[in-house]
């Protein structure tokens, strides 16, 4: 069973608690997400950028894997990263243009209800 929850439907305790675990948790890249790193001419400090300043945007739990999609601007561009907080891994990274605004967005998606716990 997958659930999601986009950060307007978290409180401010469960946002600061992902990014906490975020900024804290030392990650590792899959060979995915180091090939996208590479295929799409990101810089070095990407992930790091991303982990250091970027914001929570969606809780993510698929079966026991619990994931945070982070955002932020990284080289001016709009950047996001999906960050396992169960194997402390990198699951993929993009970049979108920064006047996106997800007017495509399904938000019948998001049905995690209850409390984010780790």
């Amino acid at each position: 069973m997958e659930l999601r929850k986009h950060h307007t439907q978290m409180t401010s305790d469960e946002q600061s608690a992902l990014l906490n675990k975020v900024r804290s948790t030392t990650f590792t890249t899959t060979p995915y997400s180091w090939g996208r790193c590479n295929q799409r001419s990101l810089p070095p400090n990407f992930i790091q950028a991303l982990q250091s300043y970027g914001k929570p945007i969606e809780a993510h739990k698929v079966g026991e894997d619990l994931r945070v999609l982070v955002r932020g601007k990284v080289a001016g561009r709009s950047s996001c990263a999906v960050f396992s907080l169960t194997k402390s891994v990198v699951i993929t990274v993009w970049q979108n243009d920064i006047t996106d605004h997800h007017a495509t967005l399904d938000t019948s998606l998001y049905n995690w209800e209850g409390p984010i716990t780790f």
